[in-house]
């Protein structure tokens, strides 16, 4: 066995979020995948917040490449912790990287967050292979 358990969660898109999905120029493929998950002390604040990161960070966010935004909240039982994950889609690796050092409007979304997030980012492997 591979795994010790399985674990089959449901994922909804998170409406009103502040989700966004931008044109990718002519030619290019995204270069760069940022990704974060995390439980949220309320849909209602996390929503508010996350809108208000994507009105802050946009402009800044394109200048350096990103082309996608979405959120995604976990379908959970009832009473069950509320569970959220972001996908950002870059056109470039280290543009992705020199922006999240920026560390920009993350005082918005720390409040929201019931624990650490867990974060991670991908770069698309060289040469022409394009899957994720």
């Amino acid at each position: 066995m591979l795994f010790s358990n399985m674990d089959n969660p449901v994922w909804a898109a998170a409406s009103d979020f502040g989700s966004f999905h931008l044109a990718i120029p002519s030619g290019k493929t995204p270069a760069g995948v940022g990704v974060i998950r995390s439980q949220v002390t309320s849909v209602d604040k996390a929503a508010s917040a996350f809108r208000d990161y994507a009105s802050a960070t946009i402009n800044e966010s394109r200048r350096h490449g990103i082309v996608s935004h979405s959120l995604w909240i976990r379908v959970a039982d009832e009473g069950a912790p509320v569970e959220l994950v972001g996908l950002d889609m870059w056109l470039d690796a280290d543009e992705m990287a020199s922006y999240y050092g920026l560390s920009l409007g993350f005082e918005l979304l720390g409040p929201v967050f019931a624990g650490p997030p867990n974060e991670s980012t991908w770069r698309a492997a060289p040469g022409d292979w394009v899957e994720w």
